[in-house]
């Protein structure tokens, strides 16, 4: 098949797991309450009510950025159930668009062949299929990825000033979704430095800053709090962190989990047993020490936790957060076909391998960054969408040894066999008492999503609104005194 057709291939695949998603998976459109979904279009009807600036809310205790792209959406939808299926699709074309970055990022590495043979793979990889038809942060997240690294990538080629400051500005927009990208910051700076020059240094900053001050700016003038973007940093690293952790997602005694529940929850326990008002740097502050606290008084137990993560980082296991993976193969067809040997394993043994004994520029540059983000992850709790963008790195190494494939610079000799079985040896340890644990939340979430389509079957479309109006207001009660939709 000739190159110009792939894009016939690719887009009308995801219009298919689209249109099945939205017509046929109550989860995403119909997402039960405190699951990231449901939290976000609540918090665009939150600006929708208290404007832009949101006057007389707290600092941002979620993805600042993300929480307004939702509200756009919302905007523009009449209905909950068209704003999902809306998210998504836009979602989705943002990600469409990475494919064919990411596709020219591997080309501006490797040969057009390699190019060629990235572009299926990061587009075919089964997790961010499954992600994409989700309507979590996740997919954007990963485009960001993409568009930073190759007009990062593509400055350095070229010293042109347009894809530095474009990659500066996805990297701002890329802290908000995810803050422990800030590691990749002292690495990209050294690079720029060394090879260019101090201007470019500055230049990258000044447009990562951009999409960071007003949020910042925001929290410091209407909230009076000194929070950069978010102030929930502390409960994630306490979550991370703690006599009873086990390297996933575990609930802390009197904390809901959910975004409210980070915020709200451990803000009431903080100040009770402080007995004293905290502001939410404070509040972060007191959790992030427990965390350390922790650390300090069990070193040993510390030490074997962060091995347990570590495990899990590189298990082949898609540990579940919001939505899980194994029951959408089980359950709905298009999504059955994804049980293939492609998974993380298959990416971790090949891209590390690639990284190992393949010869392509910037590989260090890539290793520096896939270890130091990798290290960044584990200082929390592990789960499959905060170990995705690790895939967008593997991938890179993925090409590198399939380049050095097609060179004849790399063989398969004893070396390369005998590290290939302990990667694949570390990524089936079994970490978990059972991998099927992870289902019986996920079903319960599966139930109330269906119910939720019935609910609206029987009441129609317009009720249906007004009932889902009155359960935000009954959610946000259980968590705040105030109004957050006057």
């Amino acid at each position: 098949m000739k190159e110009k057709y792939d894009p016939f291939v690719i887009i009308p695949l995801y219009a298919v797991f689209y249109l099945y998603a939205v017509t046929n998976i109550p989860e995403v459109i119909y997402p039960p309450q405190g699951t990231d979904p449901y939290i976000f279009e609540l918090l665009a009807g939150v600006i929708k009510s208290k404007g832009l600036m949101l006057k007389d809310f707290p600092s941002y205790f979620f993805t600042p950025f993300y929480a307004y792209f939702v509200y756009l959406i919302r905007a523009v939808s009449p209905t909950v159930t068209l704003h999902f299926k809306l998210l998504i699709a836009v979602q989705i074309v943002i990600f469409i668009f990475s494919i064919f970055y990411f596709k020219k990022l591997i080309g501006q590495l490797f040969s057009a062949p390699v190019a060629r043979i990235g572009f299926y793979l990061y587009a075919l990889y089964p997790p961010i299929l499954f992600f994409s038809v989700l309507p979590v942060k996740t997919i954007v997240e990963i485009s960001l990825f993409t568009f930073t690294l190759y007009n990062f990538i593509r400055y350095l080629d070229d010293h042109k000033r347009i894809p530095l400051i474009l990659s500066g500005l996805f990297m701002g927009i890329l802290i908000h979704f995810r803050g422990a990208v800030v590691c990749l910051l002292p690495i990209l700076l050294i690079v720029l430095y060394t090879r260019h020059n101090i201007a470019s240094v500055l230049l990258f900053l000044i447009s990562a800053t951009i999409c960071i001050v007003p949020f910042t700016a925001r929290n410091l003038h209407i909230a009076h709090e000194q929070v950069l973007l978010s102030s929930v940093g502390g409960i994630h690293f306490y979550i991370g962190n703690n006599p009873h952790a086990t390297g996933i997602y575990n609930t802390v005694q009197g904390i809901e989990p959910s975004t409210f529940g980070h915020y709200y929850d451990a803000r009431r326990i903080a100040m009770h047993e402080t007995k004293t008002y905290l502001t939410d740097q404070q509040v972060s502050s007191y959790w992030k020490k427990k965390g350390l606290d922790f650390i300090k008084t069990k070193p040993l137990s510390a030490l074997l936790l962060y091995v347990k993560k570590s495990l899990l980082l590189i298990n082949y296991v898609e540990i579940a957060n919001n939505y899980n993976f194994k029951l959408f193969t089980r359950e709905y067809t298009p999504f059955k076909f994804l049980r293939i040997p492609y998974n993380f394993t298959a990416l971790f043994i090949a891209g590390i391998l690639g990284f190992i004994y393949g010869k392509f520029r910037y590989r260090i540059f890539f290793i520096l960054c896939t270890a130091s983000l990798a290290l960044t992850t584990l200082t929390i709790f592990i789960t499959n969408r905060y170990r995705m963008p690790l895939a967008i790195f593997l991938l890179i190494g993925t090409c590198g040894l399939i380049d050095g494939l097609r060179k004849h610079e790399f063989r398969v000799s004893s070396e390369v066999v005998i590290v290939g079985i302990i990667l694949f040896s570390l990524s089936f340890f079994p970490a978990f008492k059972h991998p099927r644990s992870f289902l019986t939340s996920s079903y319960i979430k599966f139930e109330k999503s269906k119910d939720s389509a019935l609910k609206r079957k029987e009441l129609g479309a317009e009720q249906f609104e007004k009932d889902y109006y009155s359960g935000k207001l009954k959610y946000v009660s259980g968590f705040t005194n105030q109004h957050l939709f006057r």
